[in-house]
């Protein structure tokens, strides 16, 4: 009596090939889901970018028909020639805030210190720079936002208020404005353009703690907490009337 079936080989091997091909199958199934799941992720994520980047457009959009709808006084450095303005930044700089502050700290560069990498770096961020412009001030802002002005452009890139990884960037012509305004509050920070507010920042400690040493000394002339604005007097500098911007302590 036999004890077990009698073997078949080419059944065994039709079983075989069945098994193999159903394994095939599944792990075929599986790739051709992982990959319409991967796909419609895909899809997900260009159309999330595609608004987060038109909302930065219109922002930008609103931000300068603002701007350009607004009376000012003139152009932001006036009728002050260009080599004034820059001998003027860089004593401010040097004899005011550079011994008050730490660069790295306060996140703030002035003329004729914005070059090399830091000024590659600022640039490639932004649309339409002309290598001829001078650069004045730029202002650095968490999340990878600054605020730079120089002898011809004032630029800024500012995070998107939905998704702070998208930027509004945009510029506008010294020309177009009359002041720009920073005011430092206790968290936050705004800054403004003839009164409009165009961009916010969380408030940095060290440029609020300067503001207030500076004004508790006697070198600079200071009215009403305004800083670097009309007449400014600096021991061993002339007397510079210089539209430039305002910083503005709301203690």
């Amino acid at each position: 009596m036999a004890l077990f079936g009698k073997f078949n080989k080419d059944e065994l091997i039709n079983k075989a090939k069945q098994t193999a091909s159903s394994v095939t199958d599944k792990a075929k199934s599986a790739a051709e889901g992982v990959k319409a799941s991967m796909d419609e992720k895909k899809a997900e994520k260009e159309a999330y970018e595609a608004e987060m980047n038109q909302k930065a457009e219109e922002r930008k959009a609103e931000i300068l028909e603002t701007l350009r709808s607004y009376s000012n006084n003139g152009s932001l450095f006036g009728d002050i020639d260009k080599n004034t303005l820059l001998a003027f930044t860089k004593n401010f700089y040097d004899k005011l805030l550079m011994p008050a502050m730490s660069v790295a700290l306060s996140n703030i560069s002035m003329h004729p210190y914005i070059e090399g990498k830091a000024l590659e770096k600022v640039t490639k961020e932004l649309e339409n720079y002309d290598e001829s412009e001078t650069p004045i001030l730029l202002v650095r802002a968490e999340n990878k936002q600054f605020i730079f002005i120089t002898d011809k452009t004032l630029y800024f890139v500012i995070a998107l208020k939905e998704d702070a990884k998208f930027k509004v960037k945009g510029s506008i012509s010294v020309d177009e404005i009359s002041e720009i305004t920073f005011d430092i509050g206790e968290e936050t920070s705004t800054v403004s353009c003839d009164g409009y507010v165009f961009a916010e920042f969380k408030t940095n400690k060290t440029v609020k703690q300067i503001l207030k040493d500076l004004k508790e000394k006697s070198i600079l002339k200071c009215e009403n907490g305004h800083l670097y604005k009309r007449t400014v007097l600096v021991r061993g500098m002339p007397r510079v009337k210089c539209y430039v911007f305002t910083l503005k302590n709301r203690d």
